[in-house]
C-alpha cells in the first residue's frame, strides 16, 4: 500500500467526527455556564460588600446622639451630624464610584411610631437610608448588559432594649 494513499483515506474517513463535534459543543457550553457562575458570584460578593458599607455608615450615623437630650434620658439623633457622619463613612467604605443617596431620614422619638417610605414600621429612634448602587458587570457584558443596578434600603438604630 502506498503511504500517500493511506493518508488520503484517513482524511476522507468521517468516523469519529460526531464525537469531536459533541466534545466541542460540550466544552463551549461548559465555558458559557462557568462564565454565568463567575459573573453571578462576583456580583454577589460586590453586592454584599456594598450592603456592609451602607450598614456600617448607617450605624455610625445612628450613633450621633444629641448629648443634651440624653441628659434628660431622651434618645434623639442629631440629624445634621448623622447625615455628615453617614456620608463620610459611606465615601470611605463604599467601593463604588458615583453612588448617590436617594433618601436619608432621621426618625426621632417625637416622630414615632412612623412608617418609612419602603413600608417598614419604626418604633425606635432610627435612621432610614436608601442608596441605589450600580455595579460594573465582570463578565458577559454584551449578553446581560454592562452594569447591574440594585437598591439598598436600611432602617437602623443602635438603641439597646
Amino acid at each position: 500500500m502506498d503511504h500517500s494513499v493511506a493518508h488520503l483515506n484517513i482524511m476522507n474517513d468521517k468516523r469519529g467526527s460526531a464525537v469531536l463535534l459533541l466534545g466541542t459543543l460540550f466544552i463551549f457550553s461548559f465555558f458559557i455556564l462557568s462564565m454565568f457562575v463567575m459573573d453571578y458570584m462576583v456580583l454577589k460578593a460586590q453586592m454584599q460588600k456594598s450592603q456592609d458599607a451602607v450598614t456600617a455608615a448607617c450605624l455610625a450615623a445612628s450613633g450621633q446622639i444629641n448629648q443634651e437630650a440624653l441628659s434628660y434620658n431622651v434618645i434623639e439623633i442629631d440629624s445634621a451630624a448623622a447625615e455628615a457622619t453617614f456620608l463620610t463613612y459611606l465615601d470611605d467604605n463604599l467601593q463604588v464610584t458615583g453612588a448617590m443617596v436617594e433618601e436619608f431620614v432621621v426618625y426621632n422619638q417625637s416622630d414615632l411610631p412612623a412608617v418609612c417610605s419602603s413600608g417598614n414600621t419604626l418604633t425606635k429612634p432610627s435612621v432610614h437610608v436608601i442608596v441605589p448602587i450600580t455595579l460594573a458587570r465582570p463578565a458577559l457584558r454584551g449578553l446581560l448588559g454592562a452594569t447591574y443596578n440594585f437598591t439598598i434600603h436600611i432602617d437602623c438604630n443602635n438603641t439597646l432594649e
